[in-house]
């Protein structure tokens, strides 16, 4: 990647790729309870990693096309 600017700046730049290796599927969790009829349904994400990076630390945003 290559930035250039016609002055000196200060500015934050966010860069983005895709990989192969690394898959994610929801999963999904319903509790009811016998008192009533109300319940919750919440959801998370399963992550596998097979990139050859470590991913301490990495912000991870979830999509489905």
């Amino acid at each position: 990647m290559e930035v250039e600017t016609s002055e000196d700046t200060e500015t934050s730049i966010e860069y983005k790729y895709l990989i192969s290796g690394a898959s994610w599927y929801p999963k999904y969790s319903l509790q009811l309870t016998d008192e009533s009829r109300n319940g919750q349904l919440s959801w998370f994400a399963l992550v596998r990693n097979d990139t050859g990076e470590d991913w301490e630390k990495v912000k991870l945003f979830f999509t489905s096309l």
